[in-house]
């Protein structure tokens, strides 16, 4: 049974790699459109973001149920802990491609603060355009 588990954490932080990377991919597209000012690519782009995480997050979820039954005790959510008690070659494995992921997501978190940053400034900048720089119109 734990090593039905195990595979399944595996495979499931394997998905997660897997979306992270496709994640990556579509976060560099999403600041190319937001370059070009490209409204319907960045609508596009948005529900495909979004799907990927949604996807991750339901299996977030269910890593942390494992990892809470295989340890014995509710709210352990500790992948790390896992993985040092587990023998050779599955404590190898797992503490690996929890590695991976970490990696992965840290760099989605970099490229989405990236394009939030990117596009709250031509937000600014459009608001500059249509409306004047705000203390313009500020008594003294």
């Amino acid at each position: 049974m734990q090593r039905q588990v195990i595979a399944r954490l595996l495979r499931d932080i394997e998905a997660d790699l897997a979306d992270a990377t496709a994640l990556g991919e579509l976060l560099q597209s999403q600041f190319e459109a937001a370059l070009r000012h490209d409204s319907a690519a960045l609508s596009a782009l948005g529900e495909q973001i979004v799907a990927r995480v949604d996807a991750m997050d339901a299996r977030r979820d269910v890593r942390i149920k494992l990892v809470d039954h295989l340890q014995g005790r509710p709210h352990a959510r500790s992948v790390e802990a896992l993985a040092d008690t587990l023998p050779q070659p599955a404590q190898q494995a797992l503490k690996q491609a929890w590695s991976a992921l970490a990696t992965r997501v840290r760099e989605c978190q970099r490229l989405n603060q990236r394009n939030g940053a990117l596009i709250a400034e031509q937000h600014a900048l459009m608001n500059r355009v249509l409306h004047g720089e705000e203390h313009t119109y500020v008594a003294a």
